[in-house]
């Protein structure tokens, strides 16, 4: 006696076909998430341009320039100048300080953070020329960084200009962003592996799939 299949041709075809598209879906999910999750962490680095106006020392002198900061920690493209006070009112010795530029090139960079920039022309401990600037407002991601109110007034009362051990303090002014750039960051190695494997195993599974299918397929 000859034995029936318990299973139609066709419906085995369908089977086969259910279960190759329900593979390639699930691949194809594991690709898709590790693509985005690479997109989402490259997209990261914030850094806002601020410039100085109106700045002025109690000896009379000015400050102008601008700099850089990353909303963190780092400060860059420093380019800041001081002229000369003209009264010795407003400088603790009486003796008014001369024009000074402080640029990321021969400082020293003190102090760093969302509420204040230091910089020095050496190691900062009066010694020599030394900046240290204290902002009103938190200029990082939390408080004026990211679109936050500008422009941000200079903290009057601790920031300073050292020569030496003569200091003057400036009494007017503050910083104004002039540009937001988001620069891309490198993206985590681990993330672009997820979604190189879900394509292999799309690509691995959609092949083995089509070679049982034919093999399936009833002449």
């Amino acid at each position: 006696m000859k034995l029936l299949s318990l299973r139609d041709p066709a419906t085995t075809c369908q089977a086969a076909n259910r279960e190759h598209h329900r593979t390639q879906s699930g691949s194809f999910v594991i690709f898709i998430i590790g693509l985005l999750l690479s997109v989402s962490y490259a997209q990261a680095g914030t850094i806002t341009t601020w410039a100085f106006q109106g700045v002025t020392f109690a000896d009379g002198g000015t400050l102008s320039g601008s700099f850089q900061f990353d909303g963190v920690a780092t400060y860059s493209n420093i380019d800041i100048v001081t002229t000369a006070g003209t009264t010795s009112t407003g400088d603790s010795t009486g003796v008014p300080l001369t024009a000074y530029a402080f640029t990321n090139n021969g400082t020293y960079l003190g102090a760093q953070g969302p509420n204040i920039l230091d910089i020095c022309e050496d190691a900062c401990n009066f010694t020599g020329d030394e900046l240290d600037l204290y902002w009103s407002d938190n200029l990082g991601i939390f408080g004026a960084g990211l679109n936050g109110p500008s422009p941000v007034p200079i903290d009057h009362i601790n920031s300073f200009q050292a020569e030496g051990v003569d200091t003057r303090t400036p009494i007017t002014g503050d910083v104004v962003a002039t540009a937001v750039t988001t620069t891309p960051e490198p993206v985590p190695a681990e993330l672009t592996l997820a979604g190189c494997f879900g394509l292999l195993v799309l690509r691995s599974k959609s092949r083995r799939d089509d070679a049982n299918s034919r093999i399936r397929r009833p002449s």
